[in-house]
């Protein structure tokens, strides 16, 4: 069929110019990938940055992930690359370019877009590099990029310790874990998650010790302690962890209490240092000294230990532990049992009750289709409008090319989707969303006739967008939808909507000693409320950890900032020496390399000087 799109800036044949654009397979992709990548070649040894931008349509974009700028930075349209490549070329002394062989491809995603797309590598003075470019016909025939990417793969002369540089002796020494009166780390990282294991490999792959503090039990307790019923939406292609990927007998989807135990392994397997029951209760940022007075406590007997350290990483997640519950009159005069999400574990401990689940997003949805597995009478209050797609098209649409079985490998595939910045992937959204809908019509219209309200997603850009810019509203479907539309979950909302709607629903209004009411006069009787109304803010975690003064500092932490990067993260930003790290499993496998390269550098006296926002 054909779509209409919205307005767009996106590298159409309209907004380019082209008139008679190639067709795929006349595009000879590794001779103009050549051809473009020695130009450019050419003009960046010269430090002739003029000429370099000439080689960009407008509205282009270079990404630079610390090879040019020791930070991570997204330039839009030929000026403001030119004056980004004037000021650093002298610093980043770019050479060595060579086209990687077999990936230079011409692409049509959509009828009215063309483009070509090859990775090659290069050497900065930083280290080793590699890139991704995407080349667009112009009128004239010539071919220009609308994107590059430079991502700084290890430190010059200080390559990672694996593959041949790995541990050679015969008789390799036993890894000991360290205590809390021995240890005596470099980095000290909070929370022994996905994220902050991730970091911990990075680092110790660099040569740099750091310890991390997790106050559970086990590591892998985050994920073990979550709702039985939790499994993860991505599939396994999308999750892997730094230098060990699952096996190839793991499911397409995981169980949480599988990749608990999975991180367990992972932290032990790469002889991560771990304290395990330790609680960090303050962490002190001294200015003058440059370094930080962390304090840590041991759970079990209470003993303390004060570190002296230059870097702090807070891997604690996206909100958890920060659970929020709206206020609402007579809620605490409501009879029943009253919780978070966060605090579900099972709806066995529910038997022969109604339950009430406040909130229409992934938590919602899980815990709502186990009640029903489990043979309860649940209702589902959706309170605003839920991006829904299925997990089908995820797997099939979303991620196809990328991430799927005989697909690139994963680090290919995490810098051929972190070429395109932020901003273009949510023009990008604008249209797959659409595409999407229409592979998922069937669920949709479903939702739509049994009153379940749905839309495109925040600023109709889809999931990226809404996790980017508003931290959820959206729920990959993996059989809860289908449960409301037959009616096994029971929903209360606004009146039927068209697919892809908003509006508003009915309000709840307040609770009675046993049931929600609603600004409609109706009620639902319940002896269970549940809130999946969302977490809180990091910015939580760092005013619990952090000395007022500094967590005062710490100004924005997520979304994105004017350049379309996310803000606070990945980097030291606003406090020196704090670096925080969050995201999905891909997120932080990615950006957890780029905060190991910055504090690997530091330590080894060769990290240049940032070239930051507002110096372009």
């Amino acid at each position: 069929m054909t779509m209409e799109y919205p307005p767009t800036e996106l590298p159409t044949f309209q907004n380019l110019g082209v008139t008679d654009a190639p067709a795929v397979a006349d595009v000879d992709a590794p001779a103009v990938a050549q051809e473009w990548l020695t130009s450019l070649a050419s003009a960046l040894e010269a430090k002739d940055a003029a000429a370099a931008a000439s080689l960009f349509v407008e509205g282009a974009y270079w990404r630079d992930l610390l090879a040019f700028t020791w930070d991570l930075r997204t330039f839009r349209g030929p000026r403001a690359i030119k004056a980004f490549l004037s000021d650093t070329l002298g610093q980043a002394q770019p050479k060595s370019f060579t086209l990687t062989p077999g990936t230079a491809a011409a692409q049509a995603p959509f009828p009215d877009i063309l483009w070509l797309i090859a990775l090659f590598t290069l050497e900065t003075a930083s280290g080793p590099t590699t890139g991704v470019l995407r080349l667009v016909p112009t009128p004239d025939g010539s071919w220009k990029a609308h994107g590059v990417l430079t991502s700084l793969e290890g430190l010059a002369g200080r390559p990672e310790r694996i593959g041949p540089l790995r541990e050679q002796s015969e008789q390799p020494a036993y890894h000991e874990q360290p205590t809390l009166e021995n240890a005596n780390p470099t980095v000290l990282i909070v929370g022994g998650g996905h994220s902050g294991l991730d970091v911990a490999a990075r680092l110790r792959a660099n040569g740099v010790d750091s310890l991390v503090l997790e106050k559970n039990a086990r590591v892998g307790d985050n994920w073990r302690g979550r709702y039985e019923s939790l499994v993860l939406h991505d599939p396994v292609w999308y999750d892997h962890l730094p230098y060990l990927p699952f096996p190839p007998t793991w499911p397409v989807h995981t169980r949480a209490a599988k990749l608990g135990d999975w991180l367990e392994f992972y932290a032990n397997a790469l002889d991560l240092d771990v304290l395990t029951g330790t609680t960090v209760v303050r962490a002190q940022h001294n200015e003058s000294a440059g370094n930080w007075t962390v304090t840590a406590r041991r759970n079990a007997d209470g003993k303390e230990r004060t570190f002296t350290i230059k870097h702090l990483i807070l891997a604690v997640g996206l909100g958890e532990g920060w659970s929020k519950i709206p206020e609402y009159k007579g809620l605490s005069n409501f009879g029943g049992k009253v919780l978070h999400s966060y605090k579900h574990r099972t709806a066995e401990d529910y038997k022969g009750k109604k339950v009430l689940v406040i909130g229409a997003c992934t938590a919602a949805h899980d815990i709502s289709a186990e009640c029903v597995r489990k043979g309860l009478d649940v209702t589902m209050y959706q309170r605003s409008p839920t991006y829904v797609l299925t997990v089908k098209t995820v797997k099939e649409a979303f991620m196809a090319g990328l991430y799927e079985e005989g697909g690139p490998p994963t680090e290919v595939s995490d810098l051929l989707g972190a070429s395109f910045p932020f901003p273009m992937q949510g023009e990008l959204g604008e249209r797959s969303v659409l595409h999407f809908a229409e592979l998922d019509k069937d669920t949709l219209s479903g939702l739509a006739k049994v009153g379940f309200r749905t839309n495109k997603g925040y600023m109709d850009r889809g999931i990226l967008w809404s996790l980017l810019e508003a931290g959820g509203g959206y729920y990959i479907d993996t059989g809860a939808s289908q449960m409301v539309i037959d009616g096994k979950i029971k929903l209360k909302s606004g009146p039927p909507a068209k697919p892809l709607a908003g509006g508003e629903g009915v309000k709840l209004s307040h609770f009675t000693r046993d049931a929600a009411v609603f600004d409609d006069g109706s009620e639902i009787k319940a002896d269970v409320v549940i809130f999946a109304t969302g977490l809180g803010s990091v910015h939580d975690a760092v005013k619990q950890i952090c000395d007022p003064k500094t967590a005062a500092r710490v100004k924005k932490i997520w979304n994105l900032d004017a350049e379309g990067e996310i803000n606070g993260v990945f980097r030291d930003g606003d406090v020196e020496g704090l670096y925080v790290m969050m995201g999905n499993l891909a997120v932080c496998r990615l950006y957890s390399k780029y905060v190991g390269l910055q504090i690997a550098a530091k330590e080894a006296g060769v990290y240049g000087k940032p070239y930051r926002v507002g110096k372009a």
